[in-house]
């Protein structure tokens, strides 16, 4: 897993030619709110814009959403984890 980021930390996990690939978004202050709209035009981007012998039909999703609360902080840190 390549990891970068202090604050906000993001972790990238998979294998390019892998069943998945992943991002873990780590540290996101709360009242922030994102969903699989903010990522579809990253995501577009990366997409080959001519069809190949291994062309993919690639479909991303969002998986899994967690809110962790630590209360004698009264900090919330919210993780996000999609699978792309």
């Amino acid at each position: 897993m390549n990891s970068f980021g202090r604050i906000f930390r993001i972790s990238i996990y998979g294998e390019s030619h892998g069943q998945e690939l992943g991002v873990l978004i780590d540290g996101v202050p709360a009242g922030i709110s994102l969903s699989q709209k903010d990522f579809e035009q990253a995501i577009e981007r990366r997409k080959s814009k001519f069809l190949t012998v291994k062309y993919h039909n690639i479909v991303y999703t969002l998986r899994d959403v967690y809110c962790i609360t630590t209360s004698f902080t009264n900090k919330l840190n919210s993780l996000r984890n999609f699978a792309l």
